[in-house]
Order: structure tokens, then C-alpha cells, then sequence
């Protein structure tokens, strides 16, 4: 059974952090729950460090080896569609509130594979294992999601996401997160740079647990050769602190909520600026 075969490969790893106790505490999760539900549950321990799994750093299994253990598990093998191969992917259980994708539907986009930009009319962005999924052949195909180390950028109606290693270079407060990052707005005063990220959540009560798929997105901008790390109208009005007045006024007048704001809400605030600074 899948969930056995799961099973044993935690209690494998079990020495490295007492918290792995909580996965035996929820007999209801493995009833209820699909085995995808409880891969993005295990992928969120080893993916959020010692505050949620008593391990240490340099024992830290990655998300890429703890979802090719996972796929041996299920006895999926490598998967191939005339253009793409990778991993069978397994869609999160429906009982899980929201969902781990940057958009809910499959969606037009190109893939960088092998160093070619190839068309992809079927595609999906899963914030949580970090990885694209497209469809293999016709429409009822099954998913496979595709390495990073073959896909080094992707698009997706537009909007252009790459690895780190092709942003532009600076002096970083701490490196960028691991990952594909989307270029929001481009110009040469500045670049907003997000990093799209979900996690597994949960809420508990005395009966019951809940779960959710919760936002935890980085925003950056990079200017004068170095990024900055914003959460709040506050700290990126500090960050754009020569034309404050102007923005302040434009979000407040456009009723932004840039903590929660959308790449769309957000890019028109950097357009602005780069108009001003002209």
C-alpha cells in the first residue's frame, strides 16, 4: 500500500527529529487523506527547517530527493510525452481548502528544455514541491512534473519565470530563496522580483483538523546592484523612498494592500515610479 510504503521511509529517517512523532498522532491523515496530501504535509517538514522538524540543516533532506523517494514509493516511473519527461504528478487531495498552483487552471505557456524554448499549451506552476507540471499528449493525459535542473525557465501567459542564476547579480540581504523566481517589472532604475511560494497549513481543534494551502511569497526589489526584501506598504515605500509622497497616494488612492497585493496589482506601483524617475 502507498501509504505504507511512505510510512517506512519516515520511520527510516525517524532519528533525525522528534517531530516526526506528530505524523503518528494523525491516524485520521491516512484514512482521509490522499497520499498527495501527505507528500506536500512530509515536503512542508523537511521544506521549513528546525522550527517544524527538529532537524538539523546539514541533515535536511531537499524537496527534489523527498519527491523522487516519494515516486519510488507509489511505483511511478519516469514518465515521457513527445517533448517533456519527468515525474508522475499527483494532484492534492480536494478536501485540502485552495490549492498549491500560481493559477488554478492549466494555462498556455513555453518551457526552456535542454536549451530550446518549447511551446507548452497545457500548464501548471505547483508553488509547493517548486517544479512545473504540464500534460502529457491529449487533453486527458496524465501530469508529469518536470526537473529544474532541465528546466531553467518557463512562462506562463506571459509572465516569465527563470532560477536564480538568470537575475541580475547583486549584494543580497541574505541569499534569494531557492527556486524559480518571476520577473514582475523590468526597467533600468529597478526590477521586482517575486519569489511565488505556498505552504501546507493547518488549523486544529479539539475533533478535528484543517487544512489549507496558505501564500508565504517573497517580494524583492532589485536597484543600484543589490535587492531588497519588502512585506508591507511600509518597508517598499522606504525602498522607493525618492518619489513616497506620489506612491503613497497612488496606493491609497487604488485601495492596494500590498502586504496581500497580486504581481498585477503590484507592477502598475513600479510603472509609476519608473515614470517619475525619468
Amino acid at each position: 500500500m502507498a501509504q505504507d510504503a511512505i510510512l517506512s521511509f519516515l520511520f527510516e529517517l525517524a532519528h533525525k527529529g522528534s517531530c516526526l512523532y506528530t505524523l503518528i498522532q494523525m491516524n485520521a491523515m491516512w484514512r482521509n487523506y490522499s497520499a498527495a496530501g501527505l507528500l506536500c504535509f512530509v515536503l512542508l517538514l523537511f521544506q521549513e527547517g528546525p522550527c517544524l522538524a527538529q532537524i538539523d540543516q546539514s541533515d535536511t533532506i531537499s524537496l527534489r530527493t523527498a519527491q523522487v523517494a516519494w515516486a519510488s514509493a507509489q511505483g511511478a516511473n519516469a514518465q515521457s510525452s513527445p517533448l517533456f519527461t519527468g515525474i508522475k504528478y499527483f494532484v492534492p487531495n480536494p478536501n485540502i481548502e485552495g490549492n498549491p498552483w500560481l493559477l488554478s487552471n492549466e494555462e498556455a505557456g513555453t518551457v526552456t528544455w535542454r536549451g530550446h524554448e518549447l511551446p507548452a499549451t497545457e500548464l501548471k506552476y505547483d508553488l509547493v514541491i517548486d517544479q512545473v507540471v504540464v500534460r502529457q499528449g491529449d487533453p486527458v493525459g496524465i501530469l508529469i512534473s518536470l526537473s529544474p535542473s532541465l528546466v531553467p525557465a518557463f512562462s506562463i501567459l506571459g509572465r516569465r519565470f527563470a532560477l536564480p542564476e538568470a537575475l541580475p547579480r547583486g549584494d543580497v540581504p541574505g541569499p534569494l530563496a531557492q527556486g524559480y523566481h518571476e520577473s514582475g517589472f523590468v526597467h533600468p532604475s529597478l526590477s521586482f522580483i517575486i519569489k511565488h511560494r505556498k505552504i501546507l497549513d493547518s488549523q486544529s481543534s479539539s475533533t478535528d483538523i484543517t487544512w489549507s494551502f496558505a501564500d508565504r511569497s517573497l517580494k524583492y526589489v532589485y536597484q543600484n546592484e543589490s535587492y531588497q526584501r519588502f512585506t508591507n506598504k511600509k518597508s517598499l515605500l522606504a525602498i522607493l523612498r525618492t518619489h513616497k509622497k506620489d506612491l503613497r497616494k497612488y496606493i491609497r488612492q487604488n485601495h492596494i494592500r500590498v502586504r496581500k497585493a497580486t504581481v498585477p496589482e503590484l507592477v502598475p506601483v513600479f510603472r509609476l515610479y519608473a515614470t517619475l524617475e525619468k
